[in-house]
């Protein structure tokens, strides 16, 4: 039997813990319905920042998950776990190592489909790239130089920052 752990995290005291249980109940009923499955836990992390996993809720599913009491992880928006796209990709790479799963339902994510697995190898890749593009636009910026063939390269630089919501 499959192993639920439902993952809360609001950043207020309002109803936002209540509408994401519910979606999470939601995805397990519907599951259990397909194949046996429980939820084993409900974990909650109440008016806390997604700046950072160190969260109480967080820790105790992470032992959980350890010991195995859990198979997967549910969260209803992959930013419930963090708004950091590096501690993301490791929380994810942590739970691939575990041989458990992570699904994210309002962004239809799911760590065990190859989907998923590409588009975190590409991340991952441009994240380890990130100094190196952010030294290359700014050494194209300081020469500017009007050549089309370095403005399409500064642009295309421009885009994946972009598309990937860096900071410049």
């Amino acid at each position: 039997m499959k192993k639920y752990a439902l993952y809360i995290r609001t950043t207020t005291e309002n109803k936002e813990a209540a509408i994401q249980e519910s979606i999470l109940k939601k995805y397990v009923n519907k599951t259990c319905k397909k194949e046996p499955c429980e939820i084993a836990g409900v974990f909650v992390d109440e008016c806390q920042s997604g700046k950072t996993i160190d969260r109480p809720a967080l820790k105790k599913l992470a032992q959980d998950i350890q010991n195995n009491k859990i198979d997967t992880m549910l969260v209803s928006e992959l930013s419930r776990l963090s708004i950091y796209t590096e501690e993301l990709l490791n929380i994810i790479r942590w739970l691939t190592e575990m041989n458990k799963r992570l699904i994210a339902v309002n962004d239809d994510f799911d760590s065990t489909r190859p989907r998923e697995n590409y588009i975190f190898q590409v991340t991952e890749i441009l994240q380890k790239q990130r100094p190196l593009l952010l030294e290359e636009e700014q050494q194209l910026e300081a020469t500017k130089w009007s050549s089309s063939k370095l403005h399409k390269c500064l642009e295309s630089i421009k885009k994946v920052k972009k598309f990937f919501l860096w900071n410049t």
